[in-house]
């Protein structure tokens, strides 16, 4: 409002900024709106199984049987005659024997390359090991305290393996 106004100049507004003011408003509840709805999204508890455990396990050093803190350790053998590794036997450690009872252990080993499993023994390509009365059975298995020892019958490259699987399913 000016003190003396002699009607010469009428007050200019640009009509420009007041037709703005109103979607600046919108972009800016919009972008609350995102960024609340995006927060809340990110931030969601997700439960899987009912919150029971998962009996399967794959991954490079991942084992996830029955028993969730078993320790693989695979063991290669120098061969003079070819000049190279083989996977000689596979150690599994640290088994829950209580938990594991009357289960039945699939393992398998993968190369980076291929979807399907590699042969681990003479034309098999996994290995059933079942524990009972905490005693392992199986084709070339030595029971060991809380564990064993998988000893293989072939000459597979060690540099082949990628990893090693582990699943457990109820023994029928």
């Amino acid at each position: 409002m000016e003190i003396l106004n002699l009607g010469g100049a009428q007050e200019s507004t640009p009509s420009s900024t007041k037709s703005r003011k109103p979607l600046r408003v919108l972009l800016g509840i919009g972008a609350l709106a995102a960024v609340t709805g995006i927060g809340s999204t990110l931030a969601a508890n997700i439960t899987l199984n009912g919150g029971d455990g998962v009996e399967f396990g794959q991954g490079v050093v991942t084992t996830a049987a029955c028993d969730d803190s078993i320790l693989v350790t695979p063991i290669s053998t120098f061969v003079n005659s070819s000049s190279s590794f083989v996977l000689d036997s596979i150690n599994f450690s640290g088994i829950d024997l209580t938990a594991c009872n009357n289960k039945t252990f699939t393992i398998k080993a993968y190369n980076d390359g291929d979807a399907g499993s590699l042969y681990l023994d003479s034309g098999v390509d996994y290995i059933e090991v079942t524990l009972s009365s905490n005693s392992f059975s199986g084709l070339g298995v030595t029971t060991s305290g809380d564990g064993f020892s998988l000893e293989l019958d072939n000459s597979l490259d060690a540099g082949s393996v990628y990893k090693i699987t582990v699943e457990s399913k109820e023994t029928v």
